[in-house]
C-alpha cells in the first residue's frame, strides 16, 4: 500500500511516496460463534485461517471443515465444523503469544514429540543456501521491508513453500494451511524463519512433525527447553557464515 511520508537524509527532510506493509484484523467464527482476531497481512488469509485453526487444535483434519468462508470486505472468516467447538473455553485457555501483533494460542493443546523413526539430517553449507533462497523470494518484504517470512524444505536442498506476514506466528500458520490444502507432508521437514523463535512456534514446529526450526535471530530460553524435551532441532544466529545449535546438533552435518 502507498503513503506518503518524509524521508530524512543529509539533515533534509524530503516529502516521498512510498509502500509500507498492509495490517488487518481478522475475527474468526467458528459455527457462529467469535474464536478469535488476528493482526495479518490480507494476503492468503484461508490458508492463514486453516492453518490457525489446525496448529491451535480446532481441527485435526480438513475434512471437519464443513464450510470455510473469508470475506476480504468485512475481514470476517466464517468457518462451520463437523463437530461443536467451545470457542469461550478456547479463549479462557489462551495466553497471548510473544508475536509484536499480539496473538494468542491456546494454553490446552497437547504436544507431541517428533518420533525417534524421523533421521532428517542436512547439510550446514545447504542451511545458508535455504535462508537466502527465503529472502530472494520475499517479494513484499524486497518491496516494503517490515514483514516476517517463513518456509518449507523437505529435501533440505530447496524451499516448496513460503509465506510472508507481518506476524512471525502468522506465517507459519500460513504454511501450514497451504500444505494441508495442497497435500505437502510436513513430517520430518525444516521450517525456516526471520523471526525470533518462542516457544508457541515450536508448538506449532511440533504438531507440524518439523525436525528443524532455523532463524537468522535467536531462540528465546523457553523455546529452548521444548526444542530439548520435543525433540526439535534450534538453530538460531544463522548469518554471516556463522550459526548457533541449541538442541540436538546431531542433525546438522557438517
Amino acid at each position: 500500500m502507498t503513503h506518503s511520508f518524509f524521508f530524512f537524509q543529509d539533515g533534509k527532510l524530503k516529502a516521498i511516496q512510498g509502500q509500507v506493509p498492509e495490517e488487518n484484523r481478522l475475527v474468526i467464527k467458528i459455527n457462529g460463534d467469535v474464536l478469535t482476531t488476528i493482526s495479518c497481512s490480507p494476503e492468503k488469509l484461508t490458508f492463514l485461517v486453516i492453518g490457525f485453526l489446525y496448529l491451535e487444535g480446532v481441527i485435526n483434519h480438513l475434512s471437519e471443515l464443513l464450510m470455510i468462508k473469508v470475506c476480504d470486505q468485512e475481514l470476517v472468516a466464517d468457518v462451520l465444523t463437523s463437530t461443536p467447538f467451545d470457542c469461550k473455553e478456547f479463549s479462557r485457555s489462551s495466553i497471548m503469544a510473544s508475536a509484536c501483533t499480539g496473538g494468542a494460542t491456546s494454553g490446552q493443546k497437547q504436544l507431541k514429540k517428533i518420533d525417534e523413526s524421523i533421521k532428517t539430517v542436512v547439510e550446514a553449507n545447504n542451511l545458508f543456501s535455504l535462508m537466502k533462497s527465503l529472502y530472494h523470494n520475499a517479494a513484499t518484504y524486497l518491496a516494503t521491508g517490515g514483514l516476517h517470512s517463513s518456509g518449507i524444505s523437505t529435501n533440505g536442498k530447496e524451499i516448496i513453500a513460503l509465506t510472508e506476514d507481518i506476524g512471525r506466528h502468522n506465517t507459519i500458520s500460513r504454511l501450514a494451511g497451504e500444505c494441508l490444502v495442497k497435500k505437502i507432508s510436513t513430517r520430518g521437514g525444516i521450517l525456516l524463519t526471520t523471526g525470533r523463535i518462542s516457544s508457541d512456534m515450536v508448538e506449532k514446529a511440533s504438531r507440524m512433525e518439523i525436525c528443524i526450526l532455523v532463524s537468522r535471530t535467536s531462540p528465546t530460553s523457553l523455546a529452548v527447553s521444548l526444542a530439548q524435551s520435543l525433540n526439535i532441532t534450534i538453530v538460531g544466529y544463522l548469518r554471516g557464515g556463522k550459526f548457533k545449535i541449541y538442541s540436538h546438533p546431531w542433525r546438522v552435518k557438517l
